[in-house]
């Protein structure tokens, strides 16, 4: 994986002018220089939200973590209710 994105790679939506005053204003860029940021500086000047790690609470990788782990459970549940409900279908249908 890519540890550096360009802009257009990172938000192509976004015109190159936009960019330029947002880089500008937010991280003292100077105009025209060919700006590259790392991900998590990206991720961060994107939302507003510190990227942080999965240990720090209320960072995108900590939200992040949590919604992965939600849906790991979830879908735990739903292999674990499947398993359980198939020999009774089964016999159901053998009946």
């Amino acid at each position: 994986m890519h540890d550096r994105l360009s802009l257009d790679e990172l938000f192509p939506a976004v015109s190159r002018a936009e960019w330029e005053s947002l880089a500008e204003r937010e991280l003292g860029a100077p105009p025209g220089e060919r700006l590259r940021f790392r991900t998590d500086e990206g991720l961060e000047l994107l939302t507003g939200v510190k990227a942080g790690s999965v240990e720090e609470e209320d960072t995108i990788h900590w939200l992040a973590s949590e919604r992965l782990r939600r849906l790991a459970r979830g879908l735990r549940r739903f292999g674990t209710s499947r398993r359980e409900s198939a020999p009774a279908a089964a016999a159901k249908d053998e009946s």
